[in-house]
């Protein structure tokens, strides 16, 4: 990651002696939480509490700059570290988040670096608990015994990627990614992924669709299945309110003879009160298990209501409070993380965030 690093700002700088353009924009972000969770007496922390980062979304600081009209187009850069000040986070404390450069021409845009593709980022839009404790693409699951890894959708987080973007026709932008877990060159899963993603306006009212498929090339351990996963998802809004709805499914290949698959569905909805308070619900499910075997994989069903407040005091601050619900059941086998089958946890959260 630091070897990308250094190349990637050695490009910039270079590209510097051809531009007179390109001032660097410093920004960061504050987003901290305190939760109160209560949960299955059978957890090894029925109930606690205390204060935390969003996993996936902590506080961070980043750069960001442009250089236009060089002599192989129009160059954009961010890089971006998270900082985690959890003490109790099994995460790193300070973690590369972003780190990539954009090439664009008339042509279409060629991104290169630690990037969110397209299908990931509508996913993220679709949940208007994005970036709190009650997100659906990427939940706390520090926070629940027996939690999977996503409830509700299934995209790619941050990986070294290459990316081809074309130019918005009719609304529509199609991106082709590859990219692969971390461990080198000639170690990882590699995978390509397509997405397609159209926007539009039906009468006041701004529509939006948006699909992606995912497909392992390789996988790092000889043997294990490939998988593949798509996503389908669309949204309307208007100024006072919003609507969302994501369907997919995850392919995880033949585990002891027997297909395995994830089938993903997430609905989103706000409403605004006035232009600084809005009424926040979200609701997902994921379905673990559908064909699958009574091992370490579980055949079972995770599902997660939130819905509360969120004010923005500015255009710098905003804070919010919630209630979320998370329902896991394991139907077959007792997974390795958890001595139970079944598991119901409410939580309470209050959060704030400050973006400078």
């Amino acid at each position: 990651m630091k070897k990308q690093f250094f190349i990637l700002a050695s490009s910039v700088l270079a590209l510097g002696a051809q531009a007179s353009d390109g001032m660097p924009t410093w920004y960061g972000l504050v987003n901290k939480e305190i939760r109160y969770i209560s949960q299955d007496k059978k957890a090894a922390a029925p109930t606690y509490s205390g204060v935390t980062d969003v996993d996936g979304f902590e506080s961070r600081l980043g750069i960001k700059g442009d250089y236009n009209e060089t002599s192989i187009g129009n160059v954009h850069y961010k890089f971006e570290l998270g900082i985690n000040s959890n003490l109790n986070s099994g995460t790193d404390r300070i973690r590369i988040r972003l780190g990539h450069v954009d090439v664009k021409n008339s042509w279409g845009t060629v991104r290169l670096g630690q990037f969110w593709t397209p299908g990931s980022l509508a996913i993220l839009a679709a949940d208007p608990w994005m970036a709190t404790g009650s997100q659906l693409f990427a939940p706390d699951n520090d926070d629940l015994a027996g939690s999977k890894s996503a409830n509700g959708a299934r995209g790619n987080g941050f990986k070294d990627q290459v990316a081809f973007i074309s130019p918005e026709i009719a609304g529509a932008t199609i991106t082709v990614t590859h990219w692969k877990s971390n461990g080198g060159v000639q170690q990882g899963d590699k995978w390509y992924e397509f997405d397609l993603n159209y926007k539009n306006q039906l009468g006041s009212i701004d529509f939006g669709l948006f699909g992606t498929f995912a497909k392992q090339e390789m996988d790092s351990t000889k043997g294990s299945p490939l998988e593949s996963f798509w996503n389908a998802g669309l949204s309307l809004s208007q100024k006072d309110w919003m609507v969302s709805f994501v369907y997919g499914t995850e392919d995880k290949g033949k585990i002891s003879g027997k297909d395995y698959e994830y089938t993903n569905m997430m609905i989103g909805a706000k409403y605004m009160f006035t232009e600084t308070l809005g009424l926040l619900a979200n609701y997902g499910s994921t379905d673990f298990g559908k064909e699958g075997v009574g091992n370490s994989q579980n055949d079972g069903e995770q599902v997660q209501f939130s819905v509360g407040l969120k004010s923005d005091v500015n255009k710098f601050i905003s804070h919010r409070v919630m209630y979320r619900n998370t329902k896991i059941e394991t139907k077959d086998g007792i997974s390795s993380n958890t001595a139970f089958t079944k598991n119901t946890a409410n939580a309470v959260i209050y959060g704030m965030t400050l973006k400078f």
